[in-house]
């Protein structure tokens, strides 16, 4: 349906994490692949690759039309990127590339993982994350261990753990209260309330939709866990973000696959 309406003009598409992982999956690399085929990284794409079972054309033509879709977008009263806008490094993508899209030979310069190409993916549809002290770790609702947790981009002169936590799954106790070090702050860039309204996703949200910050909308409310597919009614010339602009229905009340991962 989205790709449907892409293609007739209707709408724009930004790159998600999980887009970018089909890509790197499948992109052959002088290790193998850009994403290693291992137990993790086949069980997240298993559904996939099932559902497009026997049709193999088909699916080789969404993995060319991920490759096409920006990583940003800005228009003159909103941005748009899947999990967090960085301006510095958005600044130098445009400035190196003079586009907001991926090439093929963009694609296979992630390999590096210190290229340009590959920190600007990282940041703006993975979004930040700081890694939990003294090798502690922590078991999301997943099943999955892991040794750091994502945090918001938008508190100001945050403190701890807690002011920058942004994720369903809670810190464990006593690591909410932890200060934040000067290094762990350095980590974090700031989108600040002067700046245009943002619309985001990728961070899993539950109950009523409304803003997360008086200028930036997460639209993700676990739609594919049976959460609510959420919209954002956004009237030409809004300075402010309204809850009673959040437009969503429950994903359980949807025709069966009109929502999968």
């Amino acid at each position: 349906i989205v790709k449907a309406m892409v293609d007739a003009g209707h709408a724009e598409m930004i790159l998600g994490n999980h887009e970018f992982s089909a890509i790197a999956y499948f992109t052959p690399v002088k290790k193998g692949f850009l994403r290693p085929h291992n137990l993790r990284s086949d069980e997240q794409i298993r559904e996939t690759i099932a559902q497009f079972e026997g049709y193999a054309q088909e699916w080789l033509t969404y993995l060319q039309w991920f490759k096409t879709l920006p990583l940003f977008l800005e228009f003159d009263d909103f941005r748009v990127v899947h999990a967090c806008w960085d301006y510095r490094l958005i600044t130098e993508y445009q400035e190196t590339y003079q586009s907001n899209a991926l090439s093929v030979e963009r694609i296979l310069e992630c390999e590096d993982q210190n290229s340009l190409v590959y920190r600007c993916i990282d940041r703006l549809t993975r979004g930040i994350s700081l890694h939990l002290p003294d090798g502690l770790k922590m078991q999301g609702r997943d099943g999955y261990l892991r040794h750091s947790f994502r945090v918001n981009f938008w508190r100001e002169n945050p403190v701890s753990y807690d002011d920058v936590h942004f994720q369903p799954d809670r810190l464990p106790e006593p690591l909410s209260q932890r200060l934040l070090t000067e290094a762990e702050k350095s980590q974090i860039n700031h989108y600040a309330k002067h700046e245009k309204l943002l619309f985001i996703g990728h961070y899993w949200l539950e109950g009523k939709p409304a803003p997360v910050a008086e200028n930036i909308a997460c639209l993700d409310y676990s739609a594919v866990h049976n959460g609510q597919l959420v919209a954002y009614r956004f009237d030409v010339g809004d300075k402010v973000l309204s809850a009673q602009s959040y437009v969503s229905v429950c994903s359980s009340d949807l025709p069966r696959g009109t929502v999968n991962g």
